[in-house]
Formats: structure tokens, sequence, C-alpha cells
């Protein structure tokens, strides 16, 4: 794949990594940011894309549905886009991958989940990711272009339960800043995670979604990566919300929290840790005094 056949879109540090990655095989695509002065000497979208036969979105849920319509007009027919956003559209209710098929119906459509965290894929420490479209085509293209690098990938044929598990991870992972802030032992957090994936699986079942993308890399790998880590927004957020009181810090998490809510309407109320989620992130209750309950009268 020569140069300009492949652009990012988003020149954060996500963009940067994948970007990194795909110059193990020498490729250099082209990178695309709103702002400018992240990208000295990048090219007009309206000269970039049209040449792109894949676009990796590298930008957050809430950022997509401008992208989608910012890039629309240049897109060549059937070019593939890729996703890596983890959230779900507050005004359409759909996952990013849904969201990107009904705006951009005459293109391949692709996401990618999964433990990637841009800071350890830049160091080229790898990642695993899941790469899920149901289009067969997509997935041998995306496949092909990420062979032979630090991100290796497992494909499934759906978008829509993978990437929920994504969301539903992200927002767990809160959680789990959380249960950090609060000095709890490896015993509590080992049963937090425990119960936090029973919900998950739970929360996909009544979502229409399949249970069991709980249980694979883009579901609990991601979680286990992203919830101990340092790099992770949903993790500082849970940490900000008992060192603070509250985290006025946008993450993915905290993004996707009402709209699964809405979704779930009455049902949530069968999920202690979401509804205490809930609480805290929402209404801002006291977050100590949250899970200090919830401990107790789960166990």
């Amino acid at each position: 794949m020569e140069k300009q056949n492949i652009l990012i879109i988003g020149a954060g540090e996500l963009g940067q990594a994948i970007r990194k990655v795909l110059a193990e095989k020498r490729l250099r695509p082209a990178l695309w940011d709103r702002n400018p002065a992240k990208v000295p000497g990048q090219k007009p979208l309206p000269v970039a894309a049209p040449h792109a036969a894949i676009i990796l979105l590298c930008v957050p849920s809430w950022a997509l549905r401008e992208v989608a319509h910012g890039i629309k007009p240049y897109l060549a027919r059937g070019a593939t886009l890729v996703t890596f956003a983890k959230g779900l559209e507050q005004t359409s209710r759909e996952t990013a991958a849904e969201l990107l098929v009904r705006l951009l119906p005459r293109q391949q459509i692709a996401f990618i989940g999964g433990p990637m965290l841009a800071e350890e894929i830049g160091e080229k420490k790898g990642g695993m990711g899941v790469l899920a479209s149901s289009s067969a085509h997509a997935r041998r293209e995306v496949r092909e272009l990420f062979r032979g690098t630090s991100l290796r990938l497992e494909c499934m044929n759906g978008s829509r339960s993978v990437a929920l598990a994504g969301v539903l991870k992200n927002i767990y992972a809160i959680g789990l800043g959380i249960a950090t802030a609060l000095q709890w032992g490896d015993n509590r957090k080992g049963w937090f995670a425990s119960a936090a994936f029973r919900e998950i699986a739970g929360v996909l079942r009544d979502l229409r979604a399949a249970p069991d993308a709980a249980y694979t890399a883009a579901g609990l790998g991601d979680f286990l990566a992203t919830g101990y880590s340092g790099y992770s927004s949903n993790h500082h957020v849970g940490i900000e919300l008992i060192t603070k009181g509250r985290s006025e810090r946008r993450s993915e998490g905290t993004y996707s929290l009402p709209t699964v809510l809405a979704l779930l309407g009455k049902k949530k109320k069968r999920y202690a840790i979401l509804t205490a989620l809930e609480s805290v992130v929402l209404r801002h209750a006291d977050a100590t005094k949250a899970f200090e309950k919830l401990f107790k009268e789960t166990c």
C-alpha cells in the first residue's frame, strides 16, 4: 500500500501511535487533524481523502458525527473506514460503527477494539485488537494492513456486540479506578472485576447483544489493560472521584454512561455496580460511601 492510499484522521496519541505501527512496515500514511498546528504541512481534507483506500478514524465518539459529515463529500466510493471509538453516540444511541454505516452507506465500515493503550503501542510494546465488521472485504483489507506489525488483530463477524463490550468495559473501568483510589486490596478488586463482568454480560443480553462478547479481548482484555492503567482516562476519572470529590475529565466511559442507562430503562435496577456508578458519576454522590455500601450489600 502506497502512502496516498492510507489516511489517519486525528493526530492525538492514538493517531500518532497507529502511524508508528504502520511505519514498522515502512508505510507512511497521510495524517490530518482539525487543528493544523498538530500536523504542519498537512494536505487539505478535500485533497487527502479522495485518494485514500483506507481511512483510520482516531477520534473519540463525541467527535465522530462531525468527522463523518466533514469527510463524506470527499470519500472515494467503497473506501474502508475504521473507527477505534469505544463509546455510544448520544443523539442516536448507536455504536461508532453503527453510526458510520448509517451516515456513510457507500463505504466499508470496520471497528477495532481491545487492549490497545496508545502509549504502549507508540513504544512498540504491542497490542491486541479485535477487528469486527459485517464486510468480509473490510476485514481482509484491514487485517492485511496491520499484518506483520506489533498490533495484532483477531477478526469477528459483526461489530455491535464487540463494540458494546468495549463501551461497557469503559464504564466499569471507572469503578476500578474508584477501587484503586480507595486502596482496596487485591481481594476486593478481584471480586469487583468478577462482579463487573457478570453485569456486563447481563447488560449485553438486555441490549440484545451477544453476552459472550464480554469475555473477548475487546471486553475483559481491554478492561484489565485500562482498568489498572495510569494511561487510562476512565481509570483517572475514578481516582478523581475519590481524591477530588468529582471529575471534570471527559472519557468514553463518562460520555456513554447516560446513554447505556437510557437504553436499559427500568432494567438498570438489576445492576448494582452500574447504578452505583450512576449515583457517583452523574448525581455526584459520595463515591467512598457508595462503593463501601456496594461491597457490603452485594456480599
